[in-house]
């Protein structure tokens, strides 16, 4: 990649956004990303992105956004399909160390929601978080708490599947 011709476009991108539809063939192969992080002159490849949604719905890909994840970052779309995967929490620590300003967090969930402690864990460690939308099933006691922590939130946003959203706040 010629990162010299690609930097002063790169300064522009303050909006990113990846969304895939179920069985849809993906643009890029692994390759594309592995060399993107490989090869990058500085951890901000986007270094004037401030909001990333990233919603890919082919679970054998997540991660590639993590290379576009930094502080500057203060909006994130994603989507979630399984709390029991194994590189879970590792997605949710990128999160936290990566984009610890969100101050605006969307996340769709792809299965029912049952085990609430992670995603409380996340909501907690983004003290500047605004607005939060949830699915509404995700809404449960432990993550309610994690939300009335959070010092500036002005909001909640919930849905159910398919569903409109509804302000709280």
């Amino acid at each position: 990649m010629d990162w010299t011709r690609f930097s002063p476009y790169a300064r522009r991108v303050r909006f990113l956004s990846f969304i895939t539809k179920p069985h849809q063939l993906q643009p890029f192969a692994d390759s594309v990303y592995d060399e993107l992080a490989r090869t990058r002159p500085s951890f901000r490849i986007l270094p004037s992105l401030k909001h990333l949604w990233w919603v890919e719905s082919d679970i054998y890909r997540d991660g590639h956004q993590t290379i576009f994840m930094h502080e500057g970052v203060i909006e994130f779309r994603t989507l979630l399909r399984c709390f029991e995967a194994p590189s879970f929490e590792g997605h949710l620590a990128d999160i936290i160390m990566r984009m610890p300003n969100l101050t605006f967090l969307t996340i769709e969930i792809f299965f029912p929601v049952t085990e609430h402690a992670h995603l409380a864990k996340l909501i907690s460690s983004l003290p500047k978080l605004r607005r939060v939308s949830l699915p509404k099933d995700a809404l449960s006691d432990v993550v309610l708490n994690a939300l009335a922590g959070l010092p500036e939130l002005e909001g909640i946003d919930y849905h159910q599947e398919g569903g409109k959203y509804v302000f709280l706040g």
